[in-house]
């Protein structure tokens, strides 16, 4: 599942990165193999959001194209709830039918093994501020 490629793929850049990366994105090619998407940006330290909306453009474009069979965009967020702070993994996935799934990974506070539990919010995309692939 490509979720599950998308968590490994962020405790990597966790444990590399020391907590923090730039959104990034994740396909699965029309052989079933999988492998971290990237987008080119011609500025040093882009703004997140605009990582993103690059992110989400490219891959919709992509999938359409047959180039790929699914692709997700994941990004690092925080929300703070009644005083305490959650971090978790944004992933929104596309697949070549046009079906989005949005799904939240929560991050355990546990940073030396970065455990993630996933939680598919597909039916309560209106309590994330979430950006919509198909845009």
């Amino acid at each position: 599942m490509i979720v599950d490629n998308c968590i490994e793929n962020a405790k990597a850049l966790f444990k590399e990165l020391e907590g923090e990366f730039y959104p990034f994105g994740y396909v699965i090619k029309n052989d079933a193999s999988a492998m971290p998407y990237y987008v080119d940006i011609d500025v040093e330290f882009p703004d997140g959001n605009e990582v993103i909306k690059q992110l989400a453009t490219s891959l919709a474009s992509e999938i359409k194209k047959g180039k790929y069979i699914q692709g997700a965009v994941c990004s690092l967020n925080r929300k703070e709830m009644e005083g305490v702070t959650f971090e978790f993994l944004d992933i929104k996935t596309l697949d070549f039918k046009g079906d989005a799934k949005d799904y939240v990974a929560l991050i355990s506070p546990d940073y030396i093994n970065y455990t993630f539990e996933v939680i598919d919010i597909s039916d309560y995309i209106g309590t994330i501020n979430a950006y919509n692939l198909n845009n």
